[in-house]
């Protein structure tokens, strides 16, 4: 069975970690780029992770569709 997530051995990042950027961007209006840098990761993952694309099985406690960006 593959392996996915945190339990994949290349994973730089945990659910925890996930919860928090994708709260960092929808809620508190950081920039993906920001996010990238502050994870070690490439905008364009950052992208994929908050528009719930990658890492689909991390749920969060808020409704992104329900929050304007501003």
């Amino acid at each position: 069975m593959r392996k996915c997530g945190e339990k994949h051995p290349n994973s730089k990042l945990t659910s925890t970690n996930i919860r928090a950027m994708r709260r960092m961007y929808w809620v508190n209006n950081l920039m993906q780029k920001e996010l990238a840098l502050m994870f070690n990761i490439s905008q364009a993952t950052v992208s994929e992770i908050v528009n719930y694309k990658y890492w689909v099985t991390v749920s969060d406690n808020f409704r992104p569709e329900e929050i304007r960006r501003t």
